[in-house]
């Protein structure tokens, strides 16, 4: 009698060791943009526009055969670039890394400092400012103005061109 209770408790307790354990990403800090959405930046002084298509993949990350992480992985590719390499890539597990070209910034933690952002009387909140940490080119932005839900909202370069999310 003891061996038919014994089988079904340990069955029990390994079955339930096997259970998938999800991380998702809050649904407050997934992106708005969309697959293929272009993207404009309005340079402050000048005027000047630089264009991006969005490109965004979403997807689970596998560890110890039942930890599913969601990642969320968005490049800025921009329009009729051909000659040189422009883009912005961001990373969005646990933490988020933000790079240019393979130029990376310093990551962003869930528990880091953020504020708003206002561009022509819009606020955008939970706004992150991260600096460049490896040696870039002058032609790279030093510091990138990142938001969970809005993407990147600005980018200012050495010489403090600043380039701004033009909003609807």
């Amino acid at each position: 009698m003891k061996k038919i209770l014994l089988f079904p408790m340990v069955f029990i307790l390994l079955y339930s060791c096997d259970k998938a354990v999800y991380f998702d990403i809050p649904q407050n800090e997934k992106p708005l943009l969309h697959d293929k959405d272009t993207v404009l930046f309005v340079e402050k002084t000048q005027g000047s526009i630089d264009s991006f298509v969005v490109n965004i993949e979403s997807y689970y990350r596998i560890s110890d055969k039942k930890y599913y992480h969601e990642n969320i992985l968005i490049n800025y590719q921009k329009v009729h670039q051909f000659s040189t390499k422009f883009q912005f890539s961001v990373q969005r597990e646990s933490s988020t890394a933000v790079s240019f070209n393979s130029y990376y910034y310093s990551t962003i933690y869930q528990e880091m400092s953020n504020s708003n952002y206002i561009i022509n009387g819009k606020t955008f909140s939970s706004v992150y400012e991260v600096d460049s940490w490896t040696d870039r080119p002058d032609s790279a932005p030093s510091v990138v103005f990142y938001s969970h839900q809005q993407g990147i909202i600005a980018y200012k370069f050495p010489d403090n061109r600043v380039y701004e999310l033009k909003s609807k």
